[in-house]
């Protein structure tokens, strides 16, 4: 890890390092649940220089992240859906779309998706990585005021009506879930063509 980030440009500030240092054991010894900092580091089996070369380095990898993590922003669709059991249903609910018929009162008639048949199949703003594989290509493949044809999957038969299509912000656990993989992909690649060792574990991202 430490040679990626130095051929990376990559070096932990000391002020930061300090100050780090500091907020880690401000919140020790207002934790209460060591008697001091010195009680804590011998609980941790480690001294000040250990536990400042382990901060240093969680704050490197951390600068990694930022910089390998890709953007903060992503396309993003507005969606409702409508989804049945059948595809026979399914291709009665686009016949009666066809004929006019408005999305939302067929959403409220047909839909078995309790949590937005009333509202329209309203589905919100989501990115890529939110929903199952098939229903995100059919809804990133359409345009804003288009309809799909009957899309498949697991949880049974859609019609997708896309309503808007524009790049916004991830949500923080969206973004931190991204960020965490492009690294490790990048990471992998680079660790593959270094042959580097690293002993440095990543925490699964919670979901």
């Amino acid at each position: 890890g430490w040679q990626l980030a130095a051929a990376e440009g990559i070096v932990v500030d000391a002020t930061e390092l300090a100050s780090e240092l500091q907020e880690a054991r401000d919140e020790i010894e207002q934790g209460g649940e060591y008697d001091s900092w010195e009680a804590f580091l011998e609980a941790m089996g480690s001294d000040e220089d250990d536990f400042a070369g382990q901060l240093s380095t969680y704050i490197l990898f951390q600068q990694l992240i930022e910089s390998h993590g890709g953007p903060a922003d992503a396309e993003h669709v507005n969606a409702a859906h409508i989804l049945v059991e059948t595809e026979e249903t399914a291709q009665e609910v686009l016949d009666r779309l066809e004929s006019g018929e408005s999305f939302a009162d067929l959403a409220a008639e047909y839909s078995t998706d309790t949590s937005n048949k009333d509202n329209g199949g309203d589905l919100g703003w989501f990115a890529r990585g939110m929903m199952v594989p098939e229903f995100e290509e059919a809804a990133f493949a359409l345009s804003p005021g288009e309809t799909s044809g009957v899309v498949a999957t697991d949880f049974g038969y859609h019609i997708i009506q896309v309503n808007g299509k524009e790049v916004r912000p991830l949500s923080a656990e969206l973004y931190q879930q991204m960020q965490q993989q492009n690294f490790l992909s990048w990471f992998e690649a680079e660790t593959d063509k270094a042959d580097i060792e690293t002993l440095v574990q990543f925490a699964e991202p919670v979901s």
